[in-house]
């Protein structure tokens, strides 16, 4: 019998704990699947029904694997051959508890596989919805097709201009919102468009602040412009040498002594150490150091950065700087975002634009919604919120949701750095009853390194943010694997070396930045 000697075999049996709650980071190659395939075993082991743990993924293919997997190791059990190596041996012996259980209480899994409850969020959100007293309003719909659900997304932003005639506190607020882009209809469109496709992600959170007390908005959004503010110029001077940090501060002076006219320095800082915390300062200092809209440094400064030509030994120490600078690891790209930072506070007149423009969106949402009823049409954000709704709200829970906190045991989540934002949502719903020590789990994996489904909602950040914190009450304890049984040595040390250099030095919620995390060749890797 093969046995691997895995680096990570003590973190792997841990995130095989039945009575636990874990989130496990899976890179490329390190067995995700499997190791996800015997914690479903191990639950089916021990639980009175197969429907008391539900599985989660996000593509019908990997649903599709993981069920083929289960019912293969099932049928493996029902034979006397051995296994060839050490995973294949404990697998079995899991997959023989869940084929007892399944005997003494007459489940009959392999003979109606349906049993077991392994879907996509999209199939999960069907089956929610049809368990609703209104789902008749879904029946006789279709999904809508691609170009027809563009059509009529720019049909709705172009309805919201109706309200262009009308009277009252929305017609005010669709003025005002047209106004901001200076009545242009074209912009206007693009704008709306562009907004409705990500609506699941931002609709909750405008009728909540428009019906309750949009003030609540606003210091969240503040504290939260305040916290990447904070974050991103800590990276412009954190990698500093003090020596650095002042010819940085004395050059700008001279740049701004010369350019006062044109840059957005009110009052040049007194000292570097008040510079740390100045937007301004930084904003100027990507405008005078780095090249326009790159994060690359300028090799030669003169006259339009403020340096003219009769002060050439200052021109040659700035230039000299500018080469010490290369060696800051991460600088230019911190310099380059702080570029585009903006003061933490709202001014009256920005924040009227940002209630009159979610106002605008709100109206253009009803407008899409009413226009997809007519034509008989749903997509998927839209089922996904029918669904939501049906598990209940922040201040009351749905009949649903009672009949799934009764029934759900265990929860398997798949590929969670594809989590969207209302998809987080439905994790802290379906656990919203849940206790410390009541024996149900959550369990979730993925790898942040592979987050890559941004273009329909997906935020990175949710990982993290589970990594840390959890998701609603329940606990995660943080696992990260590293064996890899896809590559060999060599080709995962260059991908170790390789990509160290692409992704953030470490993880941080705000910008979505993710660490790199290394991988080492399993023992039998050839």
């Amino acid at each position: 019998m093969v046995n691997d000697n895995l680096i990570d075999h003590e973190a792997r049996e841990r995130a095989l704990d039945p009575t636990g709650s874990f989130i496990v980071q899976a890179p490329a190659g390190s067995g995700k699947t499997a190791l996800l395939t015997r914690r479903l075993l191990r639950l089916l082991g021990q639980v009175e029904a197969p429907e008391q743990v539900l599985a989660i993924t996000f593509t019908r293919k990997a649903a599709d694997e993981m069920r083929a997997r289960v019912l293969g190791a099932l049928r493996d059990a029902q034979s006397d051959q051995p296994a060839d190596t050490t995973f294949a041996a404990a697998q079995l012996q899991d997959a023989r508890r869940a084929l007892e259980q399944d005997r003494q209480r007459d489940w009959g899994l392999l003979q109606t596989p349906s049993r077991l409850q392994i879907m996509t969020v999209d199939a999960l959100n069907t089956r929610m919805v049809a368990a609703r007293p209104v789902s008749s309003a879904y029946m006789g719909r279709g999904l809508v097709s691609a170009d027809v659900r563009e059509a009529l997304l720019e049909a709705a932003a172009d309805a919201t201009l109706d309200w262009l005639a009308e009277e009252g506190e929305p017609a005010e607020a669709v003025r005002y919102a047209f106004s901001l882009v200076d009545l242009d209809s074209a912009a206007w469109r693009r704008q709306m468009v562009s907004m409705l496709k990500s609506r699941d992600k931002w609709l909750p959170v405008v009728v909540r602040s428009l019906e309750r007390d949009p003030m609540q908005l606003r210091a969240a959004s503040e504290a939260l412009l305040k916290e990447l503010v904070e974050t991103t110029l800590h990276k412009c001077w954190q990698g500093l040498s003090a020596d650095e940090e002042q010819s940085i501060w004395r050059s700008l002076r001279v740049a701004h002594r010369t350019l006062s006219e044109q840059t957005v320095l009110a009052a040049f800082p007194s000292s570097p150490a008040d510079a740390r915390s100045d937007v301004a300062y930084w904003r100027f200092a990507a405008q005078v150091l780095l090249v326009a809209n790159k994060p690359q440094w300028r090799k030669k400064v003169d006259k339009r950065q403020g340096f003219v030509s009769t002060e050439k030994a200052h021109k040659k120490d700035v230039e000299d700087l500018l080469q010490r600078l290369h060696s800051v690891d991460g600088l230019a790209t911190a310099l380059d975002a702080a570029r585009y930072l903006l003061q933490p506070i709202y001014t009256e007149d920005q924040w009227a634009g940002v209630l009159a423009t979610m106002t605008a969106l709100r109206l253009a949402s009803a407008e899409f919604t009413r226009l997809m009823n007519e034509a008989g049409l749903y997509d998927y954000p839209e089922l996904a919120a029918s669904a939501l709704d049906t598990l209940g709200d922040d201040d009351s829970v749905g009949d649903l949701a009672l009949q799934y906190d009764y029934r759900l045991q265990h929860l398997l989540v798949d590929e969670m750095q594809d989590t969207s934002a209302r998809q987080y949502r439905l994790l802290e719903r379906l656990t919203a009853g849940w206790q410390p020590d009541d024996g149900r789990t959550l369990f979730c994996v993925g790898d942040p390194m592979q987050s890559i489904y941004r273009f329909r909602g997906a935020e990175v950040s949710l990982f993290l943010r589970a990594w840390e914190e959890g998701i609603g009450h329940v606990a995660l304890v943080p696992i990260r694997l590293s064996t890899n049984f896809r590559s060999c040595a060599p080709l995962i040390d260059w991908v170790n070396t390789t990509f160290k250099e692409v992704f953030s030095e470490e993880n941080n919620p705000i910008d979505e930045a993710v660490a790199h995390a290394q991988s080492a060749a399993a023992p039998s890797a050839s």
